[in-house]
């Protein structure tokens, strides 16, 4: 994203996105590292990932607001208020710096 506040990298057939300013609530399940993010895999739904690393990666390519993205069955849309992801059964995520949810 523009910002650089949040970056995605996919992996095994899984999408990662982790938020720099963090998940916005914190899930509510316990977690002994940190809220990074969401993940998302091309037939599931979406979930918040606790990791103690993180994908983001200086220098990565930037999903210009407006733009889409697709790879494995998943698709990505950029837009100011943050970035929407979902898979082809219809599951996905919403991420932005203010707040995050998974359908």
């Amino acid at each position: 994203m523009p910002s650089k506040n949040i970056h995605c990298a996919i992996f095994s057939g899984n999408l990662r996105c982790d938020i720099l300013s963090g998940l916005k609530p914190e899930p509510t399940r316990q977690c002994d590292g940190d809220w990074t993010g969401l993940i998302l895999a091309s037939r599931g739904k979406a979930n918040p990932v606790c990791a103690g690393d993180t994908v983001v990666k200086k220098g990565s390519k930037t999903l210009e607001y407006g733009s889409k993205w697709k790879r494995n069955r998943i698709v990505c849309r950029s837009k100011t208020t943050g970035l929407r992801c979902r898979n082809r059964k219809g599951h996905g995520f919403f991420l932005s710096r203010d707040k995050w949810r998974k359908f």
